[in-house]
């Protein structure tokens, strides 16, 4: 019975009114006490859990229990439901994270998200499982976008900013002086502390899990993993090898955390790393959640160190819990955006940010201002979730077609925290151990409107020193947590830009500079 309701109520939960289904697809995943005879999800590789079962597994299981299949369906149902199940070109099984997607509502599976609820249900119950079954809701990239402003020269930065090159940033890139993003997280000690280290950097791959990258982009080119067959990652939105981003979210993540530095091309990048593009949003910047695990599952079974995840949904998933958590318990470190609504997660849960206070090495990341010192940006969601903030406004990274574009919201932020963590796996620092030293940079906590939040600040510099074994430059922020809240949703925000506005619900200024 127990069984029985949590999986009603996760389903129940997983389809009410404030969530939007993006398609026909259900999740499951289903575990069990360890026993002879278990079907692992993982037939090839690792399993990320020894008590991880099939659902292709579920008929002959209960053929052999001598139980009835499902007391609810019709014999005809019930053998289109296990015909489903045991089909293997409509059930996809993402073995590194314990899930499984059914290809529910398609000429291989002709039957619903409930049938299939129904039927794993009686089966949780015969068989002593674990079930979760979800539909496949809807999660989205956050920022709003105008239509770019194109410049012929780095020079036309400062006209269209309304601002003059300010940031000491040690690069030879022309757009570093605009950079005071990577000067406020103090970007050159890092660098200069990592290359004094003595220790011979280790190839580290980053994933980005977005809209795509532009790996013709000049300043991405050759940051770009490869596998075998030439290609830099995979689209799970036409189910094929282009990774081209046809919206431009992703490939500004990709440049703020590892585009590549002192090429005198554009803009200065975090970490040396290599960028693997997973695209699992359509150009308008929507998707489901299927694609995201997609995403995720092929990072970790690729070797991805570190994942960036610059998207949010209001839907809760037991089933996306699950699986970073198991990406997690293989040393993979997640990193995922707050959100841009300028709400505390407390309150409003925004997913997956809510999950970072059930796994330890995940990291939540909010938006703090360009300019210092730091202020919490009023977008920017907080909570006890949010464990670390990183400059998220007037962010200038790479855009497709050999651009530059400016843009706010913690989706620039996240990739802040992502690109330092990666570099400190160059160093040799790995699981937890990563999202320690980055946690530990923060020198001290950010106040919002007269409260202190339980957060502070990414210092990259810190975080290097950290993971060589010394002491930080400056002092960690208090232990004590404060009284957390997010900004008032209706603070007012003066920009001197004649190209910035306000920003009201994550709403982004863009700005793409062509270069020579």
């Amino acid at each position: 019975m127990h069984s029985f309701l949590s999986l009603l109520l996760i389903y129940l939960g997983s389809c009410t009114a404030a969530v939007t289904i993006h398609d026909n697809r259900t999740l499951v995943s289903i575990t069990r006490r360890p026993g002879p005879g278990l079907a692992s999800v993982a037939s090839t590789g690792h399993p990320v859990s020894h008590n991880a079962v099939d659902v292709g597994a579920i008929p002959s299981m209960l053929a052999a229990a001598n139980g009835p299949s499902s007391r609810r369906l019709s014999s005809r149902r019930l053998s289109t439901v296990e015909g489903c199940l045991q089909n293997p070109t409509a059930v996809e099984t993402l073995a590194m994270i314990g899930v499984q997607g059914i290809n529910t509502g398609t000429a291989d599976c002709p039957v619903t998200t409930g049938d299939i609820q129904e039927y794993l249900t009686e089966a949780a119950d015969l068989l002593d499982l674990d079930v979760i079954c979800e539909p496949n809701i809807e999660v989205r990239i956050d920022d709003a976008m105008r239509q770019p402003r194109i410049a012929d020269s780095a020079e036309r930065v400062a006209d269209l900013l309304g601002m003059s090159p300010r940031a000491d940033v040690d690069s030879d890139d022309p757009l570093a002086p605009y950079q005071s993003n990577l000067q406020l997280i103090n970007i050159d000690g890092a660098w200069k502390n990592a290359a004094n280290s003595g220790k011979s950097p280790k190839d580290i791959i980053l994933a980005i899990v977005d809209t795509g990258v532009d790996s013709s982009h000049p300043d991405l080119k050759d940051q770009m993993w490869t596998a075998s067959d030439g290609s830099h990652g995979y689209n799970f939105v036409d189910n094929d090898e282009n990774t081209a981003d046809l919206n431009g979210h992703g490939t500004h993540c990709a440049g703020i955390a590892a585009a590549q530095t002192d090429n005198d091309v554009g803009i200065a990048g975090i970490a040396n790393v290599k960028i693997m593009a997973l695209r699992a949003f359509g150009s308008d910047g929507t998707g489901g959640m299927m694609a995201t695990l997609q995403g995720l599952d092929w990072a970790v079974s690729h070797g991805a160190t570190v994942s960036s995840h610059s998207y949010t949904s209001d839907g809760s998933s037991s089933i996306f819990l699950q699986a970073i958590q198991n990406a997690a318990s293989v040393g993979h470190i997640v990193v995922v955006a707050a959100g841009n609504d300028g709400v505390n997660v407390d309150e409003q849960p925004r997913f997956p940010c809510s999950f970072s206070t059930s796994v330890p090495s995940m990291m939540c990341v909010g938006s703090t201002s360009s300019s210092s010192p730091p202020q919490v940006s009023f977008f920017s969601d907080t909570g006890s979730a949010v464990n670390i903030a990183a400059p998220g406004e007037n962010i200038v990274s790479t855009w497709p077609g050999n651009r530059y574009a400016v843009l706010d919201g913690t989706s620039m932020a996240t990739p802040h925290v992502a690109g330092v963590t990666a570099m400190l796996a160059t160093l040799g620092l790995t699981g937890q151990d990563l999202t320690n030293a980055v946690l530990g940079s923060q020198s001290q906590k950010l106040v919002a409107n007269g409260t202190t939040m339980n957060f502070g600040e990414l210092d990259a510099q810190n975080a290097v020193l950290s993971s060589l074994g010394k002491a930080p430059l400056t002092s960690s922020p208090s232990t004590s947590q404060g009284t957390t809240a997010a900004p008032a949703s209706g603070a007012i925000r003066t920009f001197s830009s004649p190209v910035s506005i306000t920003v009201a619900l994550g709403l982004a200024t863009m700005i793409a500079l062509s270069m020579y």
